[in-house]
């Protein structure tokens, strides 16, 4: 079982967790300060994610094969999202 995080790529680390639906409506907050925002499902047992999709102004586009974060980038990921909630 696992959780879903929402973040945006680059310098700035603001990122969120939650169910799919709280990080996409989170997501949708944010798009007017950032372009694109990732959603990555996260699993608990270790730090890995995979980002399965790209929220825009458009809408939600799903990866045909989701891209790994890496373990240390995983991490900073859930240590950011669990300060920012």
């Amino acid at each position: 079982m696992g959780f879903y995080i929402g973040f945006v790529s680059g310098k700035a680390l603001v990122a969120r967790e939650g169910s799919f639906r709280q990080v996409v409506d989170w997501g949708q907050s944010i798009l007017d300060d950032y372009p694109i925002v990732k959603i990555a499902r996260v699993r608990t047992d270790l730090p890995s994610a995979r980002v399965i999709a790209d929220l825009t102004m458009d809408g939600i586009t799903y990866a045909k094969t989701p891209r790994r974060i890496s373990y240390s980038g995983a991490k900073k990921l859930c240590r950011s999202a669990r300060i920012n909630r």
